[in-house]
């Protein structure tokens, strides 16, 4: 294939290009070939060009966590806050996705993606998307760099409250020290301590007591705004 491109390229559009990287990088491949995906990005490939999926060869290449390709498609001219199908942008797949590489992330980041921004549909951030998937690396790294930590989805679920309900005791332990509010409730009243509770005990006991601090510290009585914590079913 990569030496078909040399001999033909020149004959290809932009567009054509650019569905020949998407397909190159698609995550169906088991294998991928870099150089021939940089050859079709200096030869102009279009590479804001959306698949089926709306996905752009910037969200597969932080996918595969592909550090120099990343690098390529941005210098490139890459639109980093394009939206898939799913509402998510680059940032949040690359927050997901397990092991997920520091360097994309940061280099999504410094590149200017929008480290707030929410989805279509859930409203979820790339931090809550982080917290969901158990990415603790790129928790720390989003919140280094700034990202907010009492972002509210369409249900009012924080990402505390998501570390609550999968037992994430050390993600927990993280966003309550980086100023994540566990008196915080979603759409149903809910506080963090509720989604824990049943389900994981020794971190409900954690919550409940960060909800208490956080009351006193506020100078709320703590009967205000805490009630004992009871099993839960859903999120």
């Amino acid at each position: 294939m990569f030496k078909a491109f040399k001999e033909h390229g020149a004959q290809k559009t932009p567009e054509e290009k650019g569905l020949e990287l998407l397909e190159e990088l698609d995550h169906d491949r088991s294998s991928y070939s870099p150089a021939f995906c940089l050859e079709l990005i200096k030869g102009g490939a279009d590479i804001n060009i959306q698949d089926r999926m709306g996905m752009t060869a910037l969200m597969w290449a932080v996918w595969r966590k592909d550090e120099d390709i990343t690098d390529a498609l941005i210098k490139g001219g890459a639109k980093i806050d394009i939206k898939n199908k799913e509402g998510q942008t680059a940032l949040m797949i690359a927050a997901q996705s397990g092991s997920s590489s520091p360097t994309v992330l940061r280099t999504l980041i410094d590149s200017g993606a929008d480290i707030n921004m929410q989805g279509n549909g859930s409203a979820r951030s790339a931090l809550m998307w982080a917290v969901e998937k158990g990415n603790a690396d790129a928790v720390r790294v989003l919140i280094d760099c700034g990202a907010k930590v009492d972002i509210q989805d369409k249900d009012g679920i924080t990402a505390l409250m998501m570390a609550a309900w999968y037992g994430d005791t050390n993600v927990a332990h993280f966003l309550i020290e980086s100023g994540a509010d566990p008196l915080l409730k979603d759409n149903k009243g809910r506080l963090p301590q509720d989604m824990a509770a049943g389900r994981h005990s020794s971190l409900s006991v954690y919550l409940t007591e960060a909800a208490f601090s956080a009351a006193d510290k506020a100078g709320t009585p703590r009967s205000h705004k805490i009630r004992r914590a009871v099993p839960k079913q859903s999120m």
